[in-house]
């Protein structure tokens, strides 16, 4: 193999494609990309066996081949390399690369060894096709609230559902639930029905980096999603996790009884400042009052001190209630909905907070006040 290329393509490509790489795998294999050419174009694949990233530029292919080398010695090697042309040389035992007046050399694997593409691009149809902006806000909507107990894959990982009328993206941790919702444009339908599926977190943020303009083409196998992202000539390709999912609509089909009305920006920074006194041994709760009408009252306790603070808001059917929360966990909710005003459906002080609008849903776990 002999193939010449800018360094800043080649940087980017192989930075893309390593992040799929398994860094701490035993497997040497498995923290190495494949670099091979085709007809003027070179493929930069990286794979942990669980998520495939390929990555597509453009070369000057001297001599078609392949290569096999480690991801991070190589992306590192890249990135010290003066601007301007590289060459990539590969006997099939040493990939030399040289830029400027460097040159450098890795030992290659074998090609043979690297494990395969998981799905043959013939072997499937595209099934949808979204802009990417609304997948990557969707993803950042719900993606934090994806449990990081990797004893639990399904509960580690992000349910897909699409049908004609939207898609709708969830995640849960046991404490809160998360879900968006993304509909077709212009009026159209979706040219699906009935997909469920089960997708890890880990994938979905890699995506979520990558996606910016133009449109993300999604299809599945029956044990792969593939996200295509054609304007950056980039394939993502994952294991789906068996099982399944929680049933959440049980958990949400009920309104809560009354509805509290607050301004957002005024919450998240009242919310914000609770976190100051939050420890995470005690885990001492913010608790939110309602003592008098049209205020509610947050107020922070702990060993290193306190804070009380009011805000106005609209009751729908006053009571006195106090209800306690964790704010960590409650602060990324209200960072990811866009409304000015936010609705919270309450019901009590041991029933979920409950914020609903066209486009997404969140489900708060109350904590104990501890009185």
């Amino acid at each position: 193999m002999l193939v010449k290329i800018e360094k800043k393509i080649l940087e980017n490509a192989v930075a893309v494609a390593a992040k799929a790489a398994a860094g701490l795998s035993v497997q040497p294999i498995l923290k190495s990309l494949l670099l091979k050419t085709d007809q003027g174009q070179m493929y930069i694949t990286g794979t942990d066996l669980i998520l495939g990233i390929e990555k597509c530029v453009d070369a000057e292919v001297q001599e078609p081949g392949a290569a096999v080398a480690e991801a991070k010695l190589l992306l590192d090697i890249i990135r010290k390399l003066p601007d301007g042309t590289v060459t990539l040389k590969c006997d099939g035992q040493k990939l030399v690369i040289s830029g400027g007046r460097a040159k450098l050399s890795l030992l290659c694997m074998k090609t043979e060894q690297f494990p395969a593409w998981p799905v043959d691009s013939a072997g499937y149809d595209t099934r949808l096709s979204i802009p990417q902006k609304k997948l990557k806000q969707a993803i950042a909507g719900t993606a934090f609230a994806a449990a990081e107990d990797a004893s639990n894959m399904v509960m580690n990982s992000m349910h897909f559902e699409a049908d004609a009328d939207r898609i709708t993206l969830t995640a849960l941790d046991g404490y809160r639930i998360a879900r968006k919702y993304i509909f077709p444009e212009n009026g159209q339908s979706f040219p699906v029905s009935g997909i469920s599926a089960i997708i890890q977190t880990k994938t979905l943020k890699e995506i979520m980096k990558s996606l910016d303009d133009g449109d993300v083409d999604i299809s599945f196998t029956d044990k792969h999603v593939i996200f295509e992202l054609k304007d950056k000539r980039e394939v993502y390709v994952s294991v789906l996790v068996d099982g399944n999912y929680f049933n959440v609509d049980s958990l949400i089909s009920t309104r809560g009884e009354r509805i509290l009305t607050v301004n957002k920006q005024e919450l998240i920074d009242v919310i914000d400042r609770t976190t100051l006194f939050f420890n995470s041994i005690d885990k001492n709760p913010a608790i939110l009052e309602l003592s008098r009408p049209e205020i509610l009252k947050t107020r922070m306790e702990s060993r290193m001190g306190d804070m009380e603070e009011e805000l106005e808001v609209t009751d729908s059917k006053y009571e006195e209630l106090a209800i306690g929360v964790n704010p960590l966990l409650f602060l990324p909710i209200l960072k990811s909905i866009d409304d000015e005003e936010l609705e919270i459906e309450v019901s009590g002080s041991r029933t979920p907070l409950i914020m609903r609008g066209p486009e997404y849903l969140y489900l708060l776990l109350p904590v104990s006040i501890g009185r």
